[in-house]
């Protein structure tokens, strides 16, 4: 069976990527985290919500992320989330988190956008 084509615009940059979902953390006061998953063309396949946190940290399951880009049949993946804070910086939590998932989605041939 062949898949047709995609009609969903390609995200070419990350300015694209946040442009898109900025409008979904507006006024939250939860961290929200959201796999976005892709395909080789960088159109998005599907996305998931992951975890709502608290206004100061969410876990981030690695689990579910990679259970949505193998049902999404995904090459790629990007992972969105907000910091209510207004802080845009990653917290040693955000850059552990990445590390983790980096490697995980390589091990499963997937590319971390």
């Amino acid at each position: 069976m062949c898949a047709g084509k995609l009609s969903a615009p390609a995200f070419e940059s990350s300015l694209a990527v946040a442009n898109h979902f900025r409008p979904r953390f507006t006024g939250k006061r939860e961290e929200l985290v959201i796999a976005v998953f892709l395909n080789g063309q960088n159109q998005r396949l599907g996305e998931k919500d992951i975890t709502e946190g608290t206004p100061t940290q969410a876990i981030v399951y690695i689990r579910r992320i990679l259970e949505g880009a193998l049902h999404e049949s995904a090459a790629a993946i990007v992972l969105v989330h907000n910091h209510p804070s207004g802080n845009p910086d990653p917290s040693v939590g955000d850059d552990i988190s990445f590390q983790t998932l980096r490697v995980s989605a390589g091990l499963n041939n997937l590319t971390w956008v």
